[in-house]
């Protein structure tokens, strides 16, 4: 069973691979930093690697760009497009309208790259609060529920 390295548990790029290979043939091993994924096939420890490289609202990924060319010897075998949903989530408030539910959101943790794909709706509705990058949109800092 080939081997495949990529970012996860739980992101987009995790999503895409399943969809495009399937669930059945391979056997991921997920990764927490981009270093980590080209290194474990650079290294043997996995067949292949399957990463983000350009994103339509932000461009190419030149942190994996500069990998791909500068730090390992490993060639594009292919590319696939896949569309992505973006979701802002917080404490559940259903009777609340929006208006009021965003003007309690004090902070917004996400990639880099999805705070540029999302900097319309934030600069509508949230335009008082504090954008802090995180390294991948499923990591963010264990927050008090309140």
């Amino acid at each position: 069973m080939k081997r495949i390295a990529l970012l996860g548990p739980g992101t987009f790029t995790e999503e895409s691979a399943h969809h495009f290979l399937g669930t059945q043939d391979f056997d991921y091993i997920p990764c927490k930093s981009i270093d980590d994924v080209f290194l474990s096939t650079a290294g043997g420890q996995s067949d292949y690697s399957v990463i983000p490289i350009e994103n339509t609202f932000d461009g190419s990924v030149l942190l994996h760009l500069d990998w791909l060319f500068h730090e390992v010897d490993l060639p594009i075998q292919t590319e696939w497009v896949y569309p992505i949903t973006v979701s802002l989530l917080g404490l559940p408030s259903p009777a609340e309208p929006l208006a009021e539910r965003c003007a309690r959101i004090r902070k917004v943790y996400s990639h880099s790259v999805t705070l540029t794909q999302c900097r319309g709706f934030l600069k509508e509705h949230l335009p008082h609060v504090a954008l802090e990058t995180v390294g991948a949109t499923v990591r963010r800092p264990a927050l008090p529920a309140s």
